[in-house]
């Protein structure tokens, strides 16, 4: 085996990983990223859909779903949602504003995803 403190690796990893040949022991399922953090009531410092940057934005009110109330959506249904984009701050940047929807029911599904932004 290959160890870090022993010098450079030359393009082989020093890291174990489980699984022999080709193949590799992926016993996580969906729950990878900000989904294992939810699935165990977790809140990290910087949670997914985070923006770092110098400068802050306000986002005013979602315009395009007042209508619907709480009717959920088909999964074949196109869904226009506009978001007013304000910079607040003292620099420039930009913002992308990211829509999230949330799955309910099982099946083992996903229940937040990122639909759009």
């Amino acid at each position: 085996p290959v160890r870090f403190e022993d010098g450079p690796t030359r393009g082989r990893s020093g890291l174990p990983y489980p699984g022999s040949g080709t193949q590799v022991a992926y016993s996580e399922g969906i729950l990878v990223g900000h989904r294992w953090f939810d699935s165990q009531g977790i809140v990290p410092l910087f949670p997914f859909g985070h923006g770092l940057a110098y400068t802050r934005f306000e986002l005013g009110p979602p315009e395009g779903l007042q209508a619907r109330g709480q009717q959920p959506f088909a999964a074949s249904e196109t869904v226009e949602v506009r978001v007013p984009v304000r910079n607040a701050g003292g620099r420039r940047g930009k913002e992308v504003v990211q829509l999230f929807a949330e799955r309910h029911g099982g099946g083992g599904r996903p229940w937040r995803l990122l639909p759009g932004f």
